[in-house]
């Protein structure tokens, strides 16, 4: 059965002997008045079966029927009575299909269901290869869902405007997004909290200073052979498809919320109006969360009901709201009086303002649409730590928001979370893998297997302070259903090259109990994206790439991402980003990179063949592309950072001559600017503050450098 490479894969499934061949176009057969979805089941199907020939005098008439309990007149005439039985126990979302040498008969326990069946179908076709056609193996499936709601967060925006402007999905306009909202059909992925941080990817007449457009960037222009500044305006902005896709998920059982931030990067208002920020008589203190705006600010509040307003008109099935991430509050004198008690703690003072901001806008979102959902992530730091905090804090939100961080990371943490709020209000989010993806500058990191060897040379028993890899994600995704929790959240900040994150989600979420182990899945689940061979090699690939920064190429590289830690103060190291580096203090740093040398060359060939011979979707052949430039990268800062090292060693020894380290020097700026080259090369958006560490170890050499060419007069 797993030679099937379905996704998910059922609940419960029985092979039979024989295949089905469809040579003609089949006869379709449906409800005498077909619910919506059931149209879309069979449009679908009809679709991937189009260019057969209308007969075929050789070939049996086949049926394919799709109907639902709901809407068929007479469910007996395609299911027997043990069948009916079996599909009224299961969940609203449930189907049963069954394929004989005749027929293939799809039928879900609701409408929605027709359509899962579907989908299933349609990854059940293969190409017949003898007489044109398809075969589908003949078995009886019963599926349904364990966990209720399945949501991928996907980003349109990311801190646009401030700092970056977009990548990869960022980019994408209607033709992309409609992919991507398919992609999440045939997967039975049916909840999108949809990312909007930063300017505005959308047209707002009443603010036009916060929307994404005209706003200046730079990238790399090949004709020029140089960076130019040019101005930015996103897709959206210029042909508007939000609402239009808005309306397709949801045609086809996929909700779609907008992940927005309570007072965080709302828009280019903050750029705008610098007044309406944060105030403290030393915002240093407030780093990257400067841009915050000020709560108590008339202002503000109204910019905010207005910006939820237009959110709800684009045609958004609900708004979950994220609390500032940071460790501190505004400090004007409104916010001390209404916020801040005699503790000063500015996290509860945070707690406090948004508990009055989230009774507000829950007031806005009723009024304005009153089936719509309010979601928060809260209390992610400091105060929430203390469980009967938490319980003390959740009637202080709305009763019916629904809670989309519950701490993924920390299983215990996690038992909290439900115990406080009740598994019907959990969302289950994962532990983040796909929330860091873009920080690592566009290489490529998911699975623990990963940490090079050096690292493991440096410090053998290091362990990273935020667990962000595919295995605590499938672990959170199992214990969500373990727990009986409303649903899972899965982040999707990536996607060329990721998708064996959104794939884990749809496949943990609809079924955790899958039987295999979550390794032997990776290699299941790029099968079943690549094909047999292919994906076998990928995975392979993927799992055996290292990941190596360029902050461990030389000095003054590092440069943390800021994520305030009240408990212990200061920054937090996070996943790869911070791994234990040391500098010319021995011939094992050498070789323990060119350990990793050695394995990003393997996976390097391997997909770069993979990718000249292939020839399915385009999608997931930019997947190919991202994996093979990310390798290459990894073998250029593998053989900077060795003959860097090199250099340092013969410094370190005081060599007599200065040639062979300047050899070397050279050496090693050769491969960082061939780094810098790929990345420019291949990313739209060199502003990306990520790129820096890029950037960063190309100066430091040439630093380097130009002191011992200047020693050599």
């Amino acid at each position: 059965m797993r030679d099937l490479y379905l996704v998910p894969y059922p609940q419960e499934m029985e092979t039979l002997a024989g295949k089905l061949l469809i040579t003609s176009h089949p006869v379709f057969m449906a409800p005498t008045i077909a619910d919506a979805k059931e149209r879309i089941a069979l449009a679908s199907i009809e679709e991937a079966l189009g260019d057969l020939p209308k007969r075929d005098k050789n070939g049996a008439k086949i049926e394919i029927r799709v109907g639902s309990m709901s809407t068929l007149k007479d469910v007996s005439q395609w299911l027997t009575e043990q069948e009916v039985l079996r599909l009224k126990d299961v969940s609203e979302q449930g189907y049963l299909l069954k394929a004989d040498r005749m027929a293939v008969t799809v039928v879900g326990k609701t409408p929605i269901g027709a359509l899962y069946g579907a989908q299933t179908l349609l990854q059940l076709l293969r190409l017949h290869q003898g007489r044109k056609g398809y075969t589908v193996p003949c078995l009886r499936i019963l599926d349904y869902p364990s966990i209720h709601k399945r949501f991928l967060a996907p980003v349109m925006t990311w801190y646009a405007g401030y700092g970056r402007m977009g990548f990869c999905m960022q980019l994408w306009g209607w033709e992309q997004w409609k992919w991507f909202v398919d992609w999440c059909l045939e997967h039975k992925v049916n909840g999108l909290m949809l990312c909007i941080y930063g300017y505005y990817p959308f047209r707002f007449d009443e603010y036009p200073e916060a929307v994404l457009k005209d706003l200046e960037m730079n990238t790399w222009i090949k004709e020029v052979g140089g960076e130019m500044t040019i101005r930015y305006t996103h897709p959206n902005v210029t042909n508007e498809f939000l609402p239009r896709l808005i309306k397709y998920a949801n045609e086809r059982g996929i909700e779609v919320h907008c992940y927005f931030g309570l007072d965080t990067f709302n828009g280019g208002y903050a750029m705008a109006h610098p007044e309406s920020r944060y105030f403290s008589t030393n915002d240093g203190k407030f780093r990257q969360f400067k841009y915050n705006l000020c709560p108590s600010r008339e202002d503000v509040i109204i910019y905010l009901q207005r910006s939820i307003r237009k959110l709800l008109d684009i045609g958004f099935n609900g708004i979950v709201f994220e609390q500032s991430e940071g460790a501190v509050f505004c400090e004007c004198k409104e916010c001390r009086r209404k916020y801040y008690g005699t503790d000063n703690d500015p996290r509860k003072a945070l707690h406090r303002a948004d508990y009055e901001l989230l009774k507000m806008f829950h007031q806005v979102i009723k009024d304005a649409k009153p089936d719509a959902t309010l979601g928060v992530m809260m209390w992610r730091q400091g105060s929430e730590m203390d469980m009967e905090y938490l319980k003390k804090q959740k009637d202080l939100i709305p009763h019916d928001a629904l809670v989309f961080w519950s701490n993924g990371s920390d299983y215990e943490q996690f038992v909290g979370w439900v115990e406080a709020f009740g598994p019907e209000r959990i969302m289950g989010q994962d532990a983040h893998s796909m929330a860091w993806a873009p920080t690592y500058g566009r290489l490529f990191f998911m699975f623990p297997e990963q940490y090079s060897n050096y690292v493991s040379f440096v410090d053998s028993s290091y362990k990273p302070s935020f667990p962000q890899n595919l295995w605590n994600d499938i672990r959170q995704y199992q214990q969500a259903a373990k727990h009986r929790c409303r649903g899972v959240t899965g982040f999707a900040f990536d996607w060329h090259g990721w998708e064996i994150g959104p794939l884990s989600l749809a496949q943990y979420g609809w079924n955790p109990d899958i039987p295999m182990k979550p390794r032997d899945f990776v290699e299941y689940g790029y099968r079943h994206l690549f094909g047999k061979e292919i994906g076998s090699r990928v995975a392979e690939s993927t799992l055996n790439l290292p990941i190596v920064l360029e902050s461990r190429i030389c000095e003054d590289v590092i440069k943390p991402v800021p994520r305030d830690d009240p408990l212990k103060e200061g920054l937090v190291n996070i996943t790869a980003l911070s791994v234990p580096t040391k500098f010319g203090e021995g011939k094992g740093e050498v070789k323990a990179l060119a350990a990793d040398l050695r394995k990003a060359q393997k996976s390097f060939h391997t997909v770069r063949k993979i990718r000249k011979r292939f020839r399915g979707d385009p999608h997931y052949l930019k997947s190919l592309t991202f994996l093979e430039n990310a390798a290459e990268r990894t073998m250029k800062i593998c053989r900077a950072a060795i003959d860097y090292r090199k250099a340092l060693q013969l410094e370190k020894a005081k060599h007599p001559r200065a040639d062979p380290i300047i050899k070397y020097l050279t050496s090693a700026l050769d491969s960082a600017e061939d780094n810098y080259r790929i990345v420019r090369e291949n990313n739209f958006d060199l502003t990306e503050e990520f790129f820096d560490r890029a950037r960063g170890s190309i100066q430091t050499i040439k630093k380097r450098l130009e002191k011992w060419m200047t020693s050599q007069g």
